[in-house]
């Protein structure tokens, strides 16, 4: 019994860990993005000529967002680790998680279109 219940607790961990590191690795390319950003910024005001530089802050802003959310969901599973199972605002916990993953996921998929 000892064994399988070693096995339950390493396969909780792992999930929790792989989804930190995940998101964590999620960071830090956003975090390249923001170094980039600028460059891209000049790109659209030179491609587009009516387009001033106030008209695509809304780049910068967006990574800043990304960089912020990542990071709010990798210690999110910090946290998820630590929550109870049982615990009566673990349903609520996981359903923000699962929304702040979803929406990070999708402005992320916008920042990568040309």
């Amino acid at each position: 019994m000892k064994a399988a219940d070693a096995k339950s607790e390493l396969e909780h961990y792992m999930f929790y860990f792989h989804r930190f590191d995940s998101h964590k690795k999620a960071r830090s390319v956003a975090l390249d993005q923001c170094r980039k950003v600028a460059k891209r910024e000049e790109e659209l005001v030179v491609k587009f000529g009516d387009v001033r530089t106030a008209d695509v802050r809304f780049l910068s802003e967006a990574t800043a967002s990304l960089v912020e959310c990542r990071r709010t969901l990798a210690y999110s599973y910090v946290y998820g680790f630590y929550l109870g199972k049982e615990a009566p605002q673990r349903p609520l916990f996981e359903y923000l998680q699962e929304d702040l993953e979803k929406y990070c996921n999708m402005l992320h998929g916008l920042y990568e279109k040309p």
